[in-house]
């Protein structure tokens, strides 16, 4: 029985077919369905999910004793235009075939004949194309033929991988509702299973042992565990401003492998710890052997960091020069091919630049370590759960004179001491072979800020004209300054001609572009003509800002608000008004604050005869705000966006 503990352990798994139980059958498409307008529990719903359904089974393998059969099949019904983009499908797969096979792919479009027949139109093969994603992942990529308002698409598939691990959660939700969402698998008594629910809707659970039978490498007759999940009626999970990842939020059931029980063996647990995840991928020859390698720096620059003052100013050179020498090619990855082929071809994957940088970081002796990091966008880390897929990056956690810093070499706009954006506020994993542990990546000191000084006046055919001078520091710093690498002629534009009608921008100055450790001082000129409604012009003090629209409208939300960071703006400034004017109304000076003091909102105004001199603060004192108080949010920022909207009134003297 060893042996087959072995070819047991020599697989990895998968997820998702059919034994639907009062589900229609494949095809089978009701003139009912077609006749459908819209989803009656989201009216406004572009499309909407009939039927998501699938099933993972364990059968005979080829090349190991078990493969893993996921079939899905996705019955879909675009109600108009908006939901024409779900007629293009991709399913992507392992491209290695001797490791998994996507085969099985059926598709078809079906609508309603003039005489109310249903007709259907079917995907052929040679418009199914393969698309290479990257070195490891391919999809097939199809469009369906003949939609319209109205019609139904459905599709199905399956895969076959000739291994097991960690199966694919199950996600009952979408981007647009889900009329029933249906999964099936069955676990082979062999194996154990941990399984988390992480779901807040109702749904139906069934559990029952069935007798199963392989015949292939093992003729096996055995238990098998039978889970049947369905949810019905599932509400979209649209995107909503300044929300986390969507992982975080879907409605889903996850399934781990925990242990592999075989007859007359002891049980193997196959439950990792942290520690033991950080010693293998020491010893993997794309991550830890990739740390020893030995990388000559040019002459000039290795001179330049044995004489620089102390650990830190080592630090900046050797990150300087690789931001400013190396391209990243866009691609996230945790291993590298090789950090010597790297810094030959003076680019690669953010694991290739990373794990290159850790290894000049270490021949000057500077404390290092590699991090894995889950951005923002790929999702939460369960700390219960110390398995590698979590993770979709490694950057660098670097200690240079009792300092932290954490360092990505593929952004060459972040500065080292500031956390990267991506993964400001999430929690990572440092590999070291006797301290390997979770960090939590946050500096409380470390704020978004923008300070606004506007200096004009207006003239006797009520154009306001002046200067504005914005000083961009942490968070508000960084974006601006690749903006303008990128494309100085369309900066102002992008930035700042924005939320007023004929505002004209112009003799833009920037400084500090090149100085990460200063604010990016930005100066122009402006000018347009102000509001006015009969005898009285009108203009906003709110200039320049990035808090021109509020985007917290709707009454519901369903997501955490995550702006990342905290926020401070300062907005402040002197306006003329012409001698032959006067002040017919002023905004009130005020102070709003958050009940839970977590915003604070200040304004103060003086005016002499013909001028006003402003000042307005806000601060974001948090970085998040729980969907529990998004009522209370939502209220405050309706209150906030209201006096950021008081105009200043004036008109011409009697």
């Amino acid at each position: 029985m060893k042996f087959y503990v072995a070819l047991f352990l020599s697989i990895l798994p998968a997820c998702a077919v059919f034994a639907q139980k009062g589900l229609p059958a494949f095809g089978k498409v009701e003139k009912e369905e077609l006749e459908m307008k819209s989803c009656d529990f989201d009216p406004d719903a572009e499309a909407m999910y009939l039927y998501d359904v699938g099933e993972v089974t364990f059968d005979a393998g080829v090349s190991s004793p078990f493969a893993i059969r996921n079939e899905r099949r996705v019955r879909i019904k675009i109600f108009n235009e908006k939901g024409f983009p779900f007629a293009s499908v991709k399913i992507p797969y392992i491209s290695d075939e001797r490791f998994e096979r996507l085969e099985n792919i059926s598709a078809a479009t079906y609508n309603l004949s003039e005489t109310g027949s249903v007709v259907k139109t079917e995907v052929e093969k040679k418009v199914q194309f393969k698309e290479q994603l990257n070195k490891s992942w391919a999809a097939i990529t199809f469009a369906f033929p003949d939609v319209k308002p109205g019609s139904i698409i459905e599709y199905k598939y399956t895969t076959v991988r000739q291994a097991f691990s960690r199966i694919n959660p199950w996600i009952f939700q979408a981007s647009v509702p889900v009329k029933e969402s249906y999964f099936r698998i069955v676990f082979p008594e062999y194996f154990r299973f941990s399984i988390q629910h992480l779901t807040t809707q109702p749904y139906e659970k069934s559990q029952q042992k069935i007798n199963q039978s392989l015949r292939g490498r093992l003729n096996l007759n055995f238990t098998g565990e039978e889970y049947i999940y369905r949810m019905t009626n599932i509400p979209a999970l649209r995107d909503e401003p300044f929300m986390r990842a969507e992982r975080d939020y879907l409605q889903r059931v996850e399934f781990q492998l925990s242990q592999i029980i075989l007859p007359d063996e002891p049980i193997y647990n196959l439950s990792n710890t942290w520690k033991s995840l950080a010693a293998d991928l020491l010893e993997h020859p794309n991550f830890g052997e990739q740390l020893r390698r030995n990388i000559s720096l040019p002459k000039e620059i290795d001179q330049a960091i044995k004489a620089a003052p102390d650990k830190t100013a080592q630090l900046r050179i050797i990150h300087d020069y690789i931001r400013r020498n190396f391209e990243w090619n866009g691609e996230a990855d945790i291993y590298t091919d090789g950090v010597k082929n790297v810094f030959a071809s003076k680019g690669g994957t953010n694991a290739d630049l990373n794990l290159m940088m850790l290894n000049i970081l270490r021949d000057y002796k500077i404390e290092s370590y590699p991090l894995l990091v889950s951005t923002r966008d790929n999702g939460k880390v369960t700390p219960f759960y110390p398995f590698l897929d979590q993770f979709n990056k490694v950057i660098i956690l670097a200690v240079a004179d009792n300092r932290y810093y954490i360092i990505n070499a593929a952004d060459r706009f972040n500065p080292m001491h500031i956390i990267p954006y991506d993964v400001l506020g999430t929690t990572a994993f440092l590999i070291d072979k006797n301290n390997a542990r979770l960090v939590d990546l946050w500096n409380d000191n470390m704020v978004k800020g923008q300070t606004i000084i506007v200096s004009a006046s207006i003239d006797n055919d009520n154009v306001i004209a002046g200067q504005s001078i914005i000083t961009s520091k942490g968070y508000a710093r960084n974006p601006l300054v690749k903006s303008y690498k990128q494309s100085p002629e369309n900066f102002l534009k992008t930035h700042y001609q924005i939320g007023i009608a004929g505002l004209s921008l112009d003799s833009l100055e920037v400084e500090n572009i090149d100085e990460d450790s200063l604010p990016l001082i930005q100066k122009f000129l402006f000018k347009h003509q102000v509001g006015h409604s009969g005898e009285y012009h009108y203009f906003n003090l709110n200039m320049f800002t990035d808090l021109q629209k509020n985007p917290f409208v709707k009454e519901k939300r369903y997501t955490d608000i995550d702006f990342g960071h905290k926020q401070s703006y300062l907005i402040t400034g002197r306006v003329e008004i012409p001698e032959n004017a006067e002040f017919e109304a002023l905004p009130k000076n005020i102070q709003l604050i958050m009940p839970d003091t977590s915003i604070v909102f200040r304004r103060v105004i003086q005016k002499d005869e013909n001028a006003l001199s402003f000042r307005i603060n806000i601060d974001f004192l948090s970085p998040m705000y729980p969907v529990e108080n998004y009522e209370t949010f939502r209220e405050f920022y309706k209150r906030l966006f209201a006096l950021l909207n008081e105009q200043v009134v004036y008109k011409k003297k009697s």
